[in-house]
């Protein structure tokens, strides 16, 4: 397992900007933003239609969650990502405080020979994330959203309208509720 947390840290450069990973697993990475290669961004196709199966095999309805007023914040992560675990508290506690408001969505960002799944739910156990997981395993919503590095938020609107992106929790989550 360490071996490949190590490899898939190495190919994804870690919290490093170069393909050489000289951070620890956790480790807060510089500017609290781990940065994903180039081969993990830019444009892709997106379906019309949003839902996306999490990783215990539900359906997430985003256009069923956006076409009732919802918002929802896709919450990019790694389970490597120091600066995402530091954010998690607050994305836990604005995932319950706005529930019924915003829909979170964690997402993890790979294909399954750089991502373990049995890694994923142990890392989302261990901080109690409530939010559903996805796994972005061909890249659709990482390329969609141009996401360079984690952690990164996506809050999308009415339309499926961008209206935040950044790699820390907005300031004001209330913003993004009707």
């Amino acid at each position: 397992m360490r071996t490949l947390t190590l490899l898939f840290g190495l190919f994804l450069g870690g919290c490093a900007a170069s393909a050489a990973n000289t951070h620890d697993v956790g480790e807060v990475c510089e500017d609290g933003i781990c940065p994903l290669p180039a081969e993990l961004s830019g444009a892709a196709k997106f379906s019309s239609r949003w839902v996306l199966e999490d990783m215990e095999g539900g359906k997430l309805d985003i256009d069923g969650a956006l076409a009732s007023g919802r918002s929802v914040a896709f919450v990019f992560w790694q389970t490597w990502c120091g600066s995402c675990r530091a954010e998690f508290p607050e994305l836990i506690a604005a995932a319950k405080k706005y529930k019924g408001k915003i829909n979170f969505v964690g997402v993890i960002s790979g294909p399954d020979d750089l991502i373990d799944d049995e890694e994923v739910k142990a890392v989302a156990e261990e901080f109690e994330l409530s939010y559903p997981q996805v796994r972005d395993r061909d890249l659709v919503l990482t390329r969609r959203y141009k996401v360079t590095g984690t952690p990164t938020i996506v809050i999308v609107g009415e339309g499926a309208k961008t209206l935040y992106l950044d790699h820390h929790a907005p300031d004001s989550w209330e913003d993004y509720t009707r």
